[in-house]
């Protein structure tokens, strides 16, 4: 086969079609796009055909004359490998050539014209620069809601492609032209407009503009008397104007959703807009302001749809940081979402935000509900987000991550979304690829919380607790009101043997919330790992009779306590009531697995064995062996999960098998919380005297001293 003749025309590599232009490759209909520079390393060695390309190669031929480091072209090389789901170890693509360089295993064959997407794809696709004025901060205000209205009546349309608003803050200032614009977003118009607001009256100039050109393809102005209807009114007209533009045809039911009129109140409409600006912050304090302002906006017009689902989804977000519990998210939020529906029965974010609260309050959702959300609104990223999160929850995590890939197509710079790639790409054991992931975030947006959220997380799963503990603290910096991420810490700090920070993060915790139930279990935690039983357990007790929420492990650790204290005195009464209350699973042999209530089977399980029922735990335990290795999940990425298996084959008396199944999870990286899951478990005592077991935590207590050790040596 012989390379292109003209690599940047586009050309296919293995299974994948790649489109310089565009920084795009595609793969069975799926899209993944990468940012220039990598796509250009591709470039080079494509244009090699094969043959080997040095590092200086490629920084000469990628970077011109700027001087990069290395690790440039390293990242660069892992990101292209996570674009092609390649491996470094076992490549089908990009092989390391070492103290050579990099080649190609595949070599590229041209696109024909008739072959290649190029031309047609960039067609239909748009994105909306954030629009300018000059005028007081209530303009800019009121420019940034046109903005985003724009974008949502334009996403109504399916055959164009909206790059959603995330992507294009970051254009706000640029001095990027438009073809460079063009090029990192991948697409092929771009629309640039002007808010000027003067009492009661508003001006609009806007202009449509071709990227690869650089040619003004169309331009218009909208002068008329500031109202709510007509704010929609001119939206709608932009809307099917630049269709037109673009040659796309509008369905029936498409240009109803463009005609829509959300509401004839501005001052409501002033306070929708404003709400959803501050909630995208995301930080306890903004998510209050936020909801305060959309719950102005459903009081000003009780037929205002759009701001009852606003009020909904921002508490489920308030549930999902831990500001709200889910029953009080539920009782608080499904009011407003039920309404904003009998509203506006056929809006796909309303569709698929009723899915979410009945998932919420334990009802089972069908896959067909988010498929009618998406055909309602085919561009939303919430929708898509949504169903992303929906398969998330029902451990279909490569489906998950295709949804979100679908999503990022839309909205290539959105931190979110790109975190929520990273939480996928962990579920699946791709720790490398999520830690490329929170990278990206950090570059979009270094103080993003999102990033060091992200970071934090993937470390923590791979082991990597001196590097954990830093970004949890970053992540407290973040957001100085989150009582939970202090309590991650807490865990991280005293795996680490400090106890010192770890009771530290402890206090920060509770001074923010005394009530809440991580903080709590937190409480129980440090208890339980420094043998302090009686405290432990009654503060146990306190929080499982106020039915306190099940937030990351939470009930774990208080159903802990109150099992180990059954194991001390052999009095189990109590403990078997508690299990049996919270877990009506336990009822029957053969209960539905979970990830959420596996590890606490393992747990009860034991209670089982030793409170004479060896029968029932008998056929628990086998039946927790057959299912724990998915649920598990590849790599060390159990937390929360634990060690389940361990606990598990303790119950059935093969402490050998349990010995070398916890020495399988330490050899792959597992430390989260050791202390409390073997140190301070009492289903681990037959193992005390084991020199296999000892020796294993001795291989825990060294890493984790040579993981502080270098860290403080590198920073």
């Amino acid at each position: 086969m012989s390379k292109p003749t003209k690599i940047s025309d586009g050309f296919r590599l293995g299974d994948y079609e790649v489109h310089p232009l565009r920084s795009l490759l595609t793969k069975d209909g799926v899209e993944r796009r990468v940012e220039p520079k990598v796509m250009a390393v591709l470039e080079e060695l494509a244009t090699a055909g094969g043959q080997v390309v040095s590092r200086e190669q490629l920084m000469d031929g990628v970077w011109r004359g700027v001087v990069v480091s290395d690790e440039t072209v390293t990242r660069c090389i892992s990101e292209l490998r996570q674009a092609l789901a390649d491996s470094s170890t076992k490549p089908n693509y990009i092989q390391t050539v070492p103290r050579k360089g990099y080649r190609l295993l595949q070599l590229p064959v041209a696109l024909s014209a008739t072959t290649s997407s190029e031309s047609t794809a960039d067609t239909s696709s748009i994105a909306v620069l954030p629009f300018v004025t000059n005028g007081p901060t209530e303009t800019m205000y009121f420019a940034d809601g046109m903005h985003d209205e724009v974008l949502s009546t334009l996403a109504n349309i399916s055959s164009l492609k909206v790059i959603s608003r995330t992507s294009v803050q970051r254009y706000r200032d640029t001095v990027a032209n438009m073809k460079e614009i063009g090029r990192e977003l991948g697409v092929k118009h771009i629309l640039e407009g002007r808010v000027q607001r003067s009492g009661e009256m508003l001006r609009i100039n806007v202009q449509l503009i071709n990227c690869v050109t650089d040619g003004h393809v169309w331009a218009q102005t909208y002068e008329r008397a500031l109202t709510a209807t007509n704010v929609f009114e001119i939206q709608s007209e932009m809307a099917q104007t630049i269709a037109r533009q673009l040659s796309r045809n509008i369905l029936p039911e498409e240009q109803q959703r463009i005609d829509r009129r959300p509401t004839a109140n501005l001052a409501a409409l002033d306070n929708y807009i404003r709400g959803r600006q501050r909630h995208e912050t995301a930080s306890f304090t903004a998510l209050e302001e936020a909801l305060a302002l959309y719950l102005k906006a459903v009081e000003q017009d009780s037929n205002y749809a759009d701001a009852h689902f606003a009020v909904a989804n921002l508490y489920v977000d308030m549930a999902n940081t831990g500001l709200i519990s889910i029953k009080d998210m539920v009782e608080r939020g499904k009011p407003f979402v039920q309404r904003g529906t009998e509203l506006d029965p056929d809006n796909g974010y309303g569709i698929a935000l009723v899915a979410e609260y009945e998932a919420q309050a334990g009802n089972p959702v069908q896959d067909s509900v988010y498929r009618r959300a998406l055909e309602l609104s085919p561009n939303s990223v919430p929708v898509l987000a949504a169903h992303a999160s929906h398969l998330y929850q029902s451990e279909r995590y490569a489906e998950g991550l295709r949804q979100v890939e679908r999503a990022l197509l839309i909205d290539p710079l959105s931190p979110k979304l790109v975190y929520n790639q990273g939480g996928l790409e962990m579920r699946l054991g791709h720790f490398d690829r999520a830690l490329l992931a929170y990278e990206k975030i950090a570059k979009l947006d270094p103080e993003s919380p999102f990033a060091v959220q992200g970071f934090g997380m993937a470390t923590l799963g791979a082991g990597q607790l001196a590097e954990a503990a830093h970004w949890a603290d970053r992540a407290c910096e973040s957001d100085p009101l989150d009582f939970e991420t202090p309590c991650t810490s807490v865990i991280v700090y005293d795996s680490l043997g400090n106890k010192t920070l770890a009771h530290q993060r402890l206090d920060e915790a509770l001074a923010l919330n005394d009530k809440a139930p991580l903080p709590l279990a937190m409480q129980v935690y440090l208890s339980t790992v420094e043998g302090d039983h009686n405290a432990a357990l009654k503060i146990a007790r306190a929080s499982l009779a106020n039915q306190l929420e099940d937030r990351w492990r939470s009930h774990q650790f208080c159903l802990r306590a109150v099992r180990d204290e059954a194991l001390r005195t052999g009095d189990y009464a109590e403990a078997l009531a508690w299990y049996h209350q919270l877990l009506p699973e336990t009822t029957t042999n053969i209960p539905n697995l979970s990830k959420f209530n596996a590890p606490k089977l393992a747990d009860y399980v034991y209670l089982l064995k030793v409170s004479g029922d060896r029968v029932r735990a008998g056929a628990l335990a086998e039946h927790l062996l057959e299912k724990l290795p998915a649920l598990l999940g590849p790599g060390v990425n159990n937390f929360p999960m634990g060690i389940p298996d361990v606990d598990v084959l303790l119950a059935l008396d093969r402490n050998i098998d349990a010995t070398n199944a916890l020495r399988d999870h330490v050899e792959s990286g597992w430390r989260v919380a050791w202390r409390w899951a073997t140190e301070a478990n009492p289903a681990h005592d037959v193992l005390r005297k084991d020199q296999a077991y000892l020796a294993i935590l001795k291989t825990i207590r060294a890493d984790l001293r040579n993981q502080v050790a270098k860290f403080n040596a590198e920073h």
